[in-house]
Formats: structure tokens, sequence, C-alpha cells
């Protein structure tokens, strides 16, 4: 467009509307650009004058150009409602451009009030995919029985570019009075219309929806299988016969079908798919095993007695046990309790984390005190992930009871339940423990008790216990110093680097280049001329460890001496 054609079609707002729609008209049955032509349809549309429909009906007619049409369509659709409607029908069949068509059926659709049953189902042939979408659509949302057989005998293609559209259309129209065409189809359809009368069908409760799905099942064709099962999960109520009928598919091959079964028995609810799917937990297929677990926990939930699962605990089979561990604690199941805290002990260890996870799903503030005697086991096992239970349940009323629980373990015998508490209580950042820690560190003579303490110190990592850490920088034991030493350094702007620079006088070598590399993270240009006297220390290791520490405090070290 021109500077010119703004100037032209900014004079037409200054006009009475007839005149101006006279001028403007004329521009589009004289030959002027498409650009031009365009504008001019959109200024019509502007000016709202709908008193020239034979003009725009001749210009339409005479149009070559796509988007201009286009254009024509949105003026004819607003403007001329009625015989416009009419009209844009009449050019759908012999328009060659798809994007024309698509605009046609579009606004012939969007129409409000009137049902075009006629074009949309001429747009059920048209060779462009949008353009029959569209159709289908519409066929839908008019709800015409007419349009159903139209619509049914889409189904054989099979094509999967329409077929959502496709089966939400036939919903809508498919009502009780249409039993004759569905029976139809059942019996001269292809395979692709079988597979989709059960999906067809599945909202229509009734017994002759049922009847016809249990005939279909009886095909070997696995997704019209699974179609079926699909459609029984919304259609039956718990009926027997079509309950054994289901459960004969949990043998099948297809893993489709199968897990299609047991999501349907799962729905149904009919507690004779118990024992079968009890029969599933030991399955080696991941997926089968957990489908089954969900439908086992529907059927059992509102069930007084759950003894066979239970017996599935001391299965030999550890899928199986393992299985029934999770899903007991699916069911809150306390009276197993006891089971699965012995499970804790497992030499497997998915058996052992199996058992966590549902404690800490059944467990509530009556069976916690279980928890607390299993941490006096004589199986270290089930005091560690006892000590994680625990952890799991704190809240503002256990707190002060777990923690001592907890801190209780600090002392205990087996160094892996000495770091999973140590591990527990650095995430309490609370006083309480670091108070237990103090007292233990002043108190015990046992080597290991006391290099937990620090461990967890060290975790803690808050200014009260590293403040704590400090007094043990020249501790008797070799492992504590360092430990400690490493934290330290691992501070930045750390103040009192005095003790650590002490160290550098150190009898033990060890201590020495543990304070070297604490020195060097800290970084602190105060150590730079006690670093410098251990350049002629006579290890080699400190002479090299100090070099390196001095080049990284400061790489003109030598000009600060």
């Amino acid at each position: 467009m021109s500077f010119d054609d703004d100037v032209v079609f900014s004079k037409f707002n200054k006009m009475e509307v007839g005149e101006a729609s006279e001028l403007v008209l004329s521009i589009l049955l004289t030959s002027n650009p498409p650009e031009r032509r365009k504008m001019a349809v959109k200024k019509l549309l502007d000016l709202r004058d709908n008193n020239h429909f034979p003009e725009i009906r001749s210009a339409y007619l005479n149009e070559t150009h796509s988007s201009v049409k286009t254009s024509f369509i949105d003026l004819i659709s607003e403007l001329y409602y009625k015989e416009g409607i009419e009209f844009l029908k009449t050019q759908y069949p012999s328009e060659k451009d798809w994007k024309v068509r698509k605009k046609i059926i579009n606004s012939v659709g969007l129409s409000p009030k009137v049902r075009h049953l006629d074009i949309f189902l001429e747009g059920l042939k048209d060779s462009n995919l949008n353009i029959k979408k569209k159709a289908i659509k519409f066929l839908g949302n008019i709800e015409d029985p007419r349009a159903l057989e139209s619509l049914m005998n889409l189904l054989q293609y099979g094509s999967r570019g329409y077929y959502k559209e496709l089966l939400n259309s036939i919903k809508k129209i498919f009502n009780n009075s249409n039993f004759e065409v569905i029976d139809k189809y059942i019996k001269t359809g292809n395979i692709h219309t079988k597979r989709a009368v059960p999906l067809i069908l599945q909202k229509k409760k009734s017994k002759k929806s049922v009847n016809y799905v249990i005939s279909l099942l009886e095909e070997d064709d696995p997704i019209l299988k699974i179609n079926c099962l699909s459609a029984l999960k919304t259609l039956t109520n718990k009926d027997k016969d079509t309950t054994k009928l289901i459960i004969n598919e949990l043998s099948n091959e297809d893993l489709g079908v199968k897990h299609s079964a047991i999501k349907a028995l799962g729905v149904i609810g009919d507690k004779l798919a118990v024992r079968p799917l009890l029969e599933l937990l030991k399955d080696k297929n991941p997926k089968t095993r957990r489908y089954t677990v969900r439908s086992l926990k529907r059927l059992l939930g509102t069930s007084k007695s759950i003894k066979r699962l239970q017996n599935l605990l001391t299965s030999h089979n550890l899928i199986e046990r393992r299985e029934a561990i999770i899903l007991v604690g699916l069911l809150k199941d306390s009276d197993s309790l006891d089971q699965l805290i012995s499970f804790l002990d497992s030499k497997n260890a998915r058996i052992r984390r199996a058992s966590y996870k549902s404690i800490l799903k059944l467990i509530d503030t009556e069976s916690i005190s279980k928890i607390y005697d299993a941490l006096k086991s004589k199986k270290w096992q089930i005091r560690r992930w006892s000590a994680k239970i625990l952890y799991k349940l704190i809240d503002e009323e256990n707190e002060d009871k777990i923690i001592e629980s907890l801190l209780n373990l600090l002392t205990d015998k087996k160094s892996n339940v000495r770091k999973t508490v140590t591990s527990i209580l650095s995430k309490l950042d609370v006083r309480v423990v670091i108070n237990h820690i103090k007292e233990l560190l002043d108190t015990s003579v046992d080597w290991k008790i006391r290099r937990t303490c620090i461990r967890v110190l060290i975790k803690i990592g808050n200014q009260e216990a590293l403040k704590l850490l400090t007094q043990y920088i020249d501790d008797d034991d070799f492992y504590i110093q360092k430990w400690v030493i490493k934290a330290i350094g691992n501070i930045r702007n750390f103040e009192n680097i005095k003790p650590i620079i002490d160290l550098l006088e150190d009898n033990d070598d060890r201590i020495k280049l543990a304070a070297i590399k604490s020195l060097r993270n800290i970084g602190d240009e105060r150590v730079i001329i006690p670093l410098s006297t251990k350049l002629s220390d006579t290890n080699w290791d400190i002479r090299r460890a100090a070099e390196k520490a001095l080049d990284k405090i400061n790489t003109d070290w030598m000009e600060l001496l």
C-alpha cells in the first residue's frame, strides 16, 4: 500500500456513509492492484453499509486473488448474513483455493442460529485435512443425526489427522436411537471402525452398550480389546459375568491389553478380581506390578480383612513380597507394622527401602512408640532405618523427644548408624544438639564417639558450632585436629586465625600440612609472614604446600615481607 492509498482512503472517513460506499465500490469494480482492492473491502466493512449486496457479490465473482477473496468473505458473512451465507455456500464446491474454502466453511460454521448440514457434509469430502477437521467439528456442534452415517464412514480410513475430532462429533450426535447404525458398522465395518465403536458407546450406559462392547471384546485385535476394556470401566457396575471376561484378559500376551484389564478391574471394584490380581504382584514386568498395586488399593481399600495380602509379606518371591509391602503401606495397614519393621533388616536393599516408605505412610501418633523401641534393636539396620523414619516424623510436638533419641545413637557401636545419625542431626539446627555434643566431647574418652561429635558440628556449620570446633583445634586426636582445621579453613574472613598459625610449629608434619592448607583457603594476607618461614622447613612436602599457599593468597607475596 502506497502513501497515496493512505491519503485516499483516509478521505472516506470525512464523507457520508452512502457516498463513501459508492466510491469504495468503484475501486473494487475497476482494475486496481490486489492490495488496494483488499483495502477497499476492509473500508466497506468499517463503514458497515449493508445495502450493496448485488455489487459485492458481482465483485467477489470477478475476484481472482485469494487474499482479497478471504477479505470479501469476512465482509459478506458479517454485513450480509442471510443472503451472504447462502451465497458463500454456493461458491464452496467450485472454489479451487483451499484457503478460501477453509474461510468459507469457517464463516458458515460460526454463523449463529442456522444449521448448514449440506456444506459440512460436502466438507467431509475435501482433500484438505484442515477443512475436513473443521467440517467434522461443525457437524458435531449442530448435532444433526443425519450426519452420523457420513461421519461413521470416515472411521474406516483410520486417519490420525482428524480421529479425535471425529470421535467427539460422533459422540455428540449419537443417542440411544442410533443403535441400528452401530449394529450395522459392527457387522460390516473394517477394523478401524470397530475399534472406535467402544469409545463411542462408553458414555451411553445401557445393557445394549455393554452387550455390543462384550461382543467386540472377543475379537483378536489388541487395540480393539484395549478400547473395549476402557469402555467397560464406565459401562459396567460389578457384573460378575463381565468381571470374569475381563479377568480372562489378564493372561493376554499383549501388555497393553493386560494393563487395560488391570485398570478396568480396579475401577469396576468387584472383589472377585482380588485373587487373580494378587497373583500378578510377582509379574516380571514393573509396569504390570505398578498398575496391579493401584487397582488392588482401590479394591482392598474398603475391605474388612486383607489376610491374603498379609500372607504375601512372607512370600519367598522377593518381587511379590516387595509389592505386598508397598500395598500394605498404601492401605495404611497398621497390623503389618511389626513385620515391616523387621524387614528393615532384610538383606535385600529394595525390601528395606520399600518397608521404610510403607512405614512412613501408615505410622501415626499411637504407633510411633514402636519406632522408638526399634532404636534399641539388636539389628543395626533396624536402628539405622528407624532413625531415618523418626527424622521424617519430626514436628513441633515430638521434636525434643526425637532429637534426644537420635543423640543417644551417637554412641552406637556401629559406624553406619553413627554416620546416619550424624547426617540427620546436622540438618537440625537447634541448640539442644550442640549442647548435648559439647557434653559428650567433654566427658567421653571413646575416640569413636568424639570423632562422630566433631563430624556433626562440622556438618551443622553454623557460627555456634564453629565456635565450639575451635576449642578442639589442638586436640590430642590427630583426626579431630585435621577435621577441625579443614572445617575452619573453608570459612572466609575467619577472624581468629592465631590458633591455626600456632599449629605451623606443631611437631607432627601432618598437622603442619593441614594448617597450611587451611590458611591457604582462608586467604588472609596476615598469614604470609608465618607461611614464609615454612619455606625453609626440612620437609619438602611442607615447603611445597607453603609455596602454593602463598601464591594463592597473593602472587606478589614477596613484596609484603
